[in-house]
C-alpha cells in the first residue's frame, strides 16, 4: 500500500511550539486548545502579514527544536517494512534540507520527501499514486478525500467537528497503527476500498 503522511502537525507537534513562540513574542496566554483556526493570525487577532513576519524570523528554530509526536518513528518503521511511505509536506523547497536533517535526526524512516510549497497536495498524491493519506489540516482531508482518497486525520483543535465518510479521526500514532492494520483495515467506511488495496499490494 502507498501511504501519504503530511509532516507538521501528524509527525511533529508543531502547534506547541508555535504557541509557546507566539505566546512569548505577543505577551499572550493561549493554549494550544485555543487554537480553533488553522490560521494563527485569527486565533492571535494580528495580521496575516505580522504573522508571516514572525514565521520568517522564527522558522528555523522551530523547525529544528520541534519534537516528533509520541511513537510516530517507531510506528512509521514498522510500516516501512510492509508500505511504501512518502511524505508529503506544504513546506517550500527551501525548506528541504532543514526538513531531511531534522527527519534523521529523529529517526523518520521514509522512501520519499516531497516539499511541494503549498496546501493542495492532490497533485503529489495522484503523481505518487497514493492510496490512503495522513492529514491534520481539514481543508487539505476534504480536498484530496475528493479525489476518492481515504484520509487519516489527525486530531487538532482547529479540525473539530462531524467529518465525512472518506475521513476518519485518529487521536494517535497508536490509533493510526490500528488502522492500518490487517485486522482493522477493511472495516472503517472511506472512500476507498482499502482492503482491496492491501491485497492487491
Amino acid at each position: 500500500m502507498k501511504i501519504g503522511v503530511d509532516i507538521d502537525g501528524v509527525i511533529n507537534d508543531i502547534l506547541t511550539i508555535c504557541v509557546e513562540k507566539l505566546n512569548q513574542h505577543l505577551d499572550k496566554e493561549l493554549s494550544v486548545h485555543d487554537i480553533s483556526d488553522y490560521d494563527l493570525s485569527k486565533c492571535y487577532q494580528v495580521t496575516y502579514q505580522e504573522m508571516q513576519d514572525f514565521f520568517v524570523k522564527e522558522e528555523e528554530s522551530i523547525l529544528e527544536s520541534v519534537v516528533p509526536q509520541p511513537t510516530a518513528a517507531a510506528i512509521l518503521k514498522e510500516l516501512i517494512d510492509c508500505h511504501r511511505v512518502t511524505l508529503i509536506t506544504a513546506r517550500p523547497a527551501s525548506q528541504r534540507q532543514v526538513t531531511a536533517g531534522w527527519l534523521k535526526k529523529h529517526g523518520i524512516p521514509y522512501d520519499k520527501l516531497i516539499t511541494i510549497g503549498s496546501h493542495d497536495k492532490r497533485e503529489a498524491c495522484l503523481e505518487e499514486q497514493v492510496d490512503i493519506f495522513i492529514e491534520d489540516r481539514l481543508e487539505n482531508a476534504l480536498m484530496i478525500n475528493g479525489m476518492g482518497i481515504p484520509v487519516l486525520l489527525m486530531d487538532a483543535p482547529h479540525n473539530k467537528g462531524k467529518l465525512p465518510d472518506g475521513i476518519k479521526r485518529v487521536f494517535s500514532w497508536q490509533d493510526i497503527r490500528a488502522e492500518l492494520s490487517a485486522d482493522t483495515i477493511g472495516k472503517f467506511k472511506l472512500g476507498k476500498n482499502i482492503a482491496k488495496i492491501a491485497e492487491k499490494d
